[in-house]
Formats: C-alpha cells, structure tokens, sequence
C-alpha cells in the first residue's frame, strides 16, 4: 500500500502567493516510513536543538523558515542558516525516492481581486479544494500506471478553515453511492477515485510525519510560480522527483480532460 501525504501552499496574501499549489509525496509505508521518521527526527537534533531541548511539538515549517518567524525568528536564524535547512529538507524527496504530485491554480481565476472579505474567503475554500481533487486524481493515475496491484491511502495537512471543503469533494471522489448521486451533475466532471480505500485522514504536522516534506514541496513551487528570490536552488533539488513537469512561467491545472501527464 502506498501512502500519500498531501499539504498546500499559496492560500494567504493573493499579491504575495499568486498561486494556490497542493503536493503530495508518495511513501511506501512499509519499506520507507520507519527510516524517513529517523531521518527526520536526527535532522532536526543536528540541524536545529538536540531532542531533549526542542517543543515536543516542533516541526519544520517551510513557511517558518523562510520568513524567519514561529520557531526560527531572524533575530536568531539568519537567512543564510534556514536556507540550508530548507535546502536539507529539499533534498529528501530524492534521497528516498518519493514522487512528488503537484498541482497548481492561478488564484485570479478563482479570486478576482476587490472580492469583500467574506466572499474572498469563500473562493480561496473553492481554489484549494479544486486544487486538492486535481491532485488526488493525478495520484490515482500515478497508482494506477505504477503500482496498480497496490492501494493508496490519503494523509492530508490539517485545516481548520478548509478541511470541510477538501473532505467533502474527497468524499464525493472514494464513496460510490455519493458519486452516483452526482454523475448526472453537468458541473462536476471528475472521474471516482479507483484506487484510494476510505476517505483522506486530515492531521496536524508532528515532528516526524511525512507531511512536512509535503510542505516543503509545495512551498517550494509556490514561491517558485512567484519568481521569489531563493528559489531557483530549492527547486532543482526537487525536480527529478516531480512526476509532471514543472517550468518556469508554466503551471499545471490538471482536470479528467487533460492528457496524461506522466
């Protein structure tokens, strides 16, 4: 069985993240899990504080480092030092050869500027959660070409504010007597899930869960999309890793219509 650990990235300030990017990394729990939880645990000892000094409840935050704030401010972590923790946390998908499945919305085409505040927030919940069903069906595809005598099963990160939206289009996807209720919908054109079992798991990050090398990853794209500063280094290391292709001024929007992209 494979699992798949999905987390987001681009839904705050729409002039900062223009893009709204869901990456899911793709473990083979019962070969992987174990020597990805200790490596993150003895990267985190070497890198950061011994185990016996860190919060209980320290994880790394690609957000966190690279603004130089939470656990990393930048009074005490220059920027030099926590672009070399993102760089070690960029190199894990390659190290344990862990696919890594994105997709990317422009925020625009869901958020049109000037929105009032409740509205806006209504349309960012739309954005991710259509980000998130096109990320889960490359994942089905990826299953279905790679792997297709196995299973996958859904971790996603934790959120409180959009995790209803994310559950429920997740739900419509896995349940087949929900699916059929809506098969006749001319709005909704997404294929049933064929090879997720149950319905996502939404958890919070803790300090040796695969999810935080899902952050980085989609961090790292969206602020590549952004043409920020830094970035160029962190996505090379984890392009061989990417199961579509990914460059410069070129996002991928998957829907069932699209060919296939890997």
């Amino acid at each position: 069985m494979r699992h798949i650990y999905f987390d987001e990235a681009g839904i705050g300030n729409p002039e900062v993240e223009p893009y709204t990017v869901v990456a899911g990394i793709v473990l083979h729990v019962d070969n992987q899990y174990d020597s990805l939880r200790k490596y993150l645990l003895d990267m985190a000892d070497d890198l950061v504080a011994p185990r016996d000094e860190r919060p209980l409840d320290f994880v790394f935050h690609a957000k966190e480092l690279w603004h130089g704030n939470g656990f990393f401010p930048r009074d005490d972590w220059k920027l030099e030092k926590r672009l070399e923790i993102l760089g070690h946390l960029a190199d894990i998908p390659n190290k344990f050869d862990l696919p890594i499945i994105y997709s990317c919305i422009k925020r625009e085409e869901y958020v049109p500027k000037n929105l009032p505040k409740k509205q806006r927030r209504v349309a960012d919940i739309k954005c991710h959660a259509t980000c998130f069903v096109s990320c889960l069906d490359q994942a089905d595809r990826w299953v279905e070409k790679f792997c297709p005598t196995e299973k996958a099963f859904a971790i996603v990160e934790h959120h409180k504010e959009h995790q209803s939206g994310l559950q429920l289009v997740a739900d419509y996807l896995t349940n087949p007597r929900l699916y059929e209720a809506i098969l006749n919908d001319t709005n909704f054109h997404w294929n049933p899930l064929e090879y997720f079992v149950e319905t996502p798991l939404f958890s919070p990050k803790s300090g040796n869960s695969p999810l935080q090398v899902a952050d980085i990853c989609a961090f790292i794209l969206s602020r590549a999309l952004a043409e920020a500063n830094h970035t160029e280094a962190l996505l090379e290391k984890i392009r061989p890793q990417l199961v579509s292709g990914f460059i410069k001024n070129f996002f991928w929007n998957a829907s069932p219509n699209e060919p296939e992209s890997f």
